[in-house]
């Protein structure tokens, strides 16, 4: 065994199976993956979805939000393929869950009001562009999120 590969987590039954998952556990604990292959899926799902393979990233995505359910990033890389495809309910269960794992992130608020708008929910999506602009903030990694939210708004001045 490698010294990047980890010891499976051992879990007896399944009132443990259940403890575990609540505490916050994920199946690439069980599996003993490793965080570089992880890694190296994600990376290979950021470049398919680069080239235009959204089928194939969302195909990567579901095995790494599968192996890991509430990592953000993941989340959202699955969410955007599903939004690519045109799936855009799975695109907004992807894009909640996000938004729950990190509720200070405004990028599953913006992608959640993207979808919305093109599923014809223009009240709804108009909250989640506002919820958008606020959880930006002053981040300054999120400006440019924020002032597209302002954008998808239009001039409107709830959404300063």
């Amino acid at each position: 065994m490698t010294s990047s590969q980890q010891q499976p987590h051992p879990v007896a039954n399944n009132d443990q199976l259940e403890q575990f998952f609540a505490q916050g556990g994920a199946l690439r604990m069980l599996s003993a993956t490793s965080a570089e292959d992880l890694a190296q899926l994600a990376s290979y799902a950021s470049q398919l979805f680069a080239a235009g393979d959204y089928a194939a990233a969302r195909n990567i995505y579901v095995l790494l939000t599968t192996l890991d359910h509430r990592n953000h990033e993941y989340l959202l890389g699955l969410g955007l393929c599903h939004q690519r495809l045109n799936a855009h309910h799975d695109a907004l269960d992807c894009f909640t869950r996000a938004g729950v794992n990190r509720v200070a992130d405004p990028r599953a608020a913006f992608f959640a009001g993207l979808s919305l708008r093109l599923l014809g929910c223009e009240s709804q999506a108009h909250k989640a562009f506002k919820a958008a602009v606020m959880t930006s903030g002053q981040q300054t990694e999120f400006q440019e999120i924020k002032e597209s939210a302002r954008r998808m708004l239009g001039n409107n001045k709830e959404a300063a």
